[in-house]
């Protein structure tokens, strides 16, 4: 497996894959296709690649727009869907923390669905810490979900 900073190449493989859980499951709650677009606007997007194919990714993002949270950022990780429990999230987000830091970033946060431990588990392997509970904030195949804040200081 390699681990790259994206590509423009890689965007239609990216929201693909993200698509997949968009319409499928509710670790994100996004309800309506991404475009490839949708992802040219990351601090940092790295793609895992295995025989030629994005099996993975993994993004940074501003967590706000305002100047004074600028050291902060939020990271993603999504894993093909028939690619878990493979060391592909553990790679994407070793690499994600590594890239936090040479961008400076004190704190690396992370929203998470209360309904997918297994996210849950891989953030706090890195020294993830629940921050907080949103109770009933997020809604998806007629369902209210909880969503947690994890957070990482550096």
């Amino acid at each position: 497996m390699l681990l790259r900073d994206a590509q423009p190449s890689d965007l239609a493989a990216i929201a693909a894959l993200y698509n997949h859980y968009v319409a499928t499951s509710d670790c994100t709650m996004q309800c309506s296709p991404s475009v490839p677009d949708d992802f040219s606007d990351k601090l940092a997007l790295l793609v895992a690649e295995d025989a030629g194919e994005v099996v993975g990714f993994g993004s940074l993002s501003s967590w706000s727009v305002r100047e004074g949270y600028q050291k902060t950022c939020e990271s993603s990780v999504y894993v093909r869907h028939d690619r878990h429990r493979r060391g592909v999230g553990r790679a994407l987000l070793e690499a994600l923390l590594a890239r936090a830091t040479m961008l400076q970033k004190r704190v690396v946060l992370a929203r998470i669905a209360a309904t997918q431990p297994a996210s849950v588990e891989l953030h706090r392997r890195y020294r993830f810490e629940e921050a907080g509970r949103l109770v009933e904030v997020g809604e998806k195949f007629g369902r209210l979900i909880d969503v947690l804040i994890l957070q990482r200081r550096m």
